[in-house]
């Protein structure tokens, strides 16, 4: 803006649309279009480590994206360091039976190798079905940034502009959500496709759409010899 420089900017209405139970001592996560990752991601992994239940993350205009794509790695990484742990508690118990069976045994070198990958098997298995499960709940509004400008010369008032501009605000939460506050912006973590009731709707077959056009075309076009039989009363 020529003449002007900004001199204050304020955003209003931009708490989050949540319900009060659930964003009290909650903390907001503000994702700016420009940061990074890494910090964002420790301190939540901490916060999770802490029992912290809930977590509130926020993208103002442009940080919209980034603030989907952040809450998309932190849930693949809550998965994935969940993975670990278990792998890594049951890796010490499978060592220490392990051990048990060589000193009972004396002769572990000839166990079956099928054994050994049962073993294994069932441990990977049972690795993912405890995955940590994150309820996600999105919100997008409408907020207003107010800005003011102040006049580089003289005789010029200072100027205040407001504009409309989208936030999108994402709920973390390690407890499901209570039946009263269910909504269709809401997910499972571990659901990777979230199927709407719209998709439901049962598609009629090809063979029958052709059969139905047909026999709307035949009783709409009449035949050649109607018109000819309705030419001869004619005459």
């Amino acid at each position: 803006m020529e003449g002007y420089v900004l001199c204050d900017e304020e955003m209003l209405d931009i708490e989050p649309p949540f319900d009060d139970s659930l964003k009290e001592d909650v903390v907001v996560m503000d994702i700016q279009k420009d940061c990074g990752f890494g910090n964002i991601i420790n301190r939540v992994d901490t916060m999770f480590d802490n029992e912290v239940r809930r977590v509130i993350f926020r993208g103002v205009g442009d940080a919209k994206k980034k603030c989907m794509v952040c809450v998309e790695v932190i849930k693949n990484r809550r998965q994935v360091k969940n993975r670990l742990m278990l792998s890594n508690a049951q890796a010490k118990s499978r060592r220490r039976s392990i051990r048990y069976l060589a000193d009972e045994e004396k002769d572990l070198k000839f166990r079956p190798a099928s054994t050994i990958k049962r073993q294994r098997c069932h441990f990977t298995y049972q690795a993912i079905e405890d995955k940590e499960k994150l309820y996600e709940w999105s919100a997008n509004i409408m907020a207003k940034r107010v800005t003011y400008w102040n006049p580089i010369g003289e005789g010029m008032n200072r100027l205040k502009v407001i504009t409309d501009i989208p936030v999108i605000f994402i709920m973390l939460s390690r407890d499901p959500y209570s039946s009263e506050l269910q909504c269709m912006s809401m997910q499972l973590s571990l659901n990777k496709k979230v199927e709407l009731p719209m998709s439901k709707i049962p598609l009629a077959k090809s063979g029958e759409n052709k059969s139905k056009q047909s026999i709307s075309n035949e009783c709409s076009q009449p035949s050649r010899n109607t018109e000819e039989a309705e030419a001869a009363e004619r005459s």
